[in-house]
């Protein structure tokens, strides 16, 4: 009985840390993603920009 208690106590913990570790994870991803995002607009708007000095220069 006590070792059938400690083996589902420890269980509990270990989801509850991957769980939190997960949440984590996913937490860090979705904000690289949206570094990303941004980083990738602004990219495309120096893109742009340099066009227009190009054609303006032409």
């Amino acid at each position: 009985m006590c070792l059938r208690q400690f083996i589902r106590k420890k269980r509990q913990q270990l989801i509850f840390w991957f769980v939190l570790i997960r949440e984590y994870l996913l937490i860090k991803i979705k904000k690289m993603t949206q570094r990303a995002k941004i980083m990738l607009k602004e990219e495309s708007r120096e893109r742009k920009n340099d066009e227009i000095r190009l054609q303006m220069v032409l």
